[in-house]
């Protein structure tokens, strides 16, 4: 249950009425917008692991009826701030922030109906961790992290949004200072207060930056004229790594957020790999990896071998179809092309998957903008 302004005022006045029990008691604040369908979505938010309470983005676009979250040119008006009060008991700095989405759903109509959250940031006590602080989580260990320009994109129940704490950690909430006052010489009746009035978890007016359309990145790797002969292309100069230091992404790529280690093991020798894959081989309206992917990923198998980078995988789709889709395709496929080289054993220092969305800088053929650009870097 979501605690409200009012409820929060209330417990402070009456613990510090209580001799003993003044505490400073912190907050935890989400700005969070959504896609509804049947409803809005719903999500449960949490603290080190004990339950803060839970809240519905009541302002989430509606699919059905009005179109996907990617696709709105004021996406601020599908956003909300919501407020949760973490008891002084509970806190502690280096505690992780999760929020889960509570009532998946999808209709006929898929991926045009659907339920989904889409992450801003999170503060806590003030404190603001954004989208480069974010990593996705599931029973099974660490998931591929799905970005929509600076919106971490929340769309299955078993998958939680997993927020670490800055550097330095959350700052303690401040205990307010009472202060003695002298009593007056003449004492007159107290004016009655004014009622009440429970607020809605939703505030004046978010600070999500609104957006058209997800930036399209700078070209990593100039296409093959024959892809399927060459389907590796070389990497570009501004990507080339010296001296075994870390490959910065094009500056236009969306916010990237690295996550742990989905298969860490020690031993595994450094990395001496500093290249970028050109894969292609993607059909149209779909993000399924077919066998021309497949060879291709299997020479990055095969350049990694058991050495342990860090792993950027950036999915792009054609102009042609709907743009909410397109977005959509760009991200599941570079999530695929990920789970894939996991799954053959590939080790990770750091890795992202992240989607840009519709793009024409590979060419005009569509076929050659539906790939997915791996860097690789020690």
């Amino acid at each position: 249950m979501q605690i409200s302004t009012l409820s929060a005022a209330l417990l402070a006045a009456a613990m510090a009425a209580a001799p003993g029990l003044a505490q400073a008691a912190g907050t935890l604040t989400l700005v969070i917008g959504g896609e509804g369908f049947d409803g809005p979505p719903k999500f449960a938010v949490s603290f080190d692991g004990k339950p803060l309470g839970d809240g519905a983005i009541a302002s989430a676009i509606d699919t059905a009826t009005t179109g996907r979250f990617a696709d709105a040119a004021d996406k601020a008006k599908y956003v909300q701030h919501f407020s949760f009060t973490i008891p002084d008991a509970l806190f502690k700095p280096d505690g992780e922030v999760r929020v889960r989405l509570t009532n998946e759903a999808h209709g006929t109509q898929r991926p045009l109906h659907d339920r989904q959250l889409y992450l801003a940031s999170v503060a806590v006590n003030g404190a603001e961790q954004a989208t480069g602080g974010f990593s996705m989580r599931s029973n099974v260990g660490v998931e591929p992290t799905a970005l929509l320009g600076p919106y971490l994109v929340i769309a299955q129940t078993q998958i939680e949004a997993v927020v670490a704490p800055p550097a330095g950690g959350w700052p303690k909430a401040v205990a307010p200072v009472a202060s003695a006052s002298p009593k007056p010489a003449e004492a007159k009746p107290a004016e009655p207060a004014a009622p009440a009035v429970a607020s809605a978890p939703v505030a004046d007016k978010p600070a999500s930056p609104p957006e058209s359309k997800p930036a399209e990145v700078a070209t990593t790797a100039a296409p093959a004229s024959n892809p399927e002969a060459a389907p590796i292309a070389p990497p570009a100069a501004d990507m080339q790594v010296a001296n075994a230091s870390p490959t910065p992404l094009p500056k236009a790529t969306p916010v990237r957020a690295d996550s742990g280690n989905p298969n860490p093991e020690a031993g595994s020798p450094a990395c001496g790999v500093s290249k970028s894959f050109q894969i292609l081989g993607f059909n149209a309206n779909s993000n399924d990896l077919t066998p021309r992917v497949y060879r291709q990923l299997d020479r990055v198998v095969e350049a990694l071998g058991g050495q342990k980078c860090v792993v950027h995988l950036t999915g792009y789709s054609s102009t042609e179809g709907n743009f909410a889709e397109n977005a959509l395709f760009s991200i599941e496929r570079a999530q695929n092309a990920l789970h894939y080289l996991a799954g053959k054993g590939v080790k990770f220092r750091r890795y992202s998957a992240n989607g840009v969305g519709e793009t024409t800088q590979f060419g005009a053929d569509p076929n050659a903008n539906r790939r997915v650009v791996v860097t690789v870097s020690p």
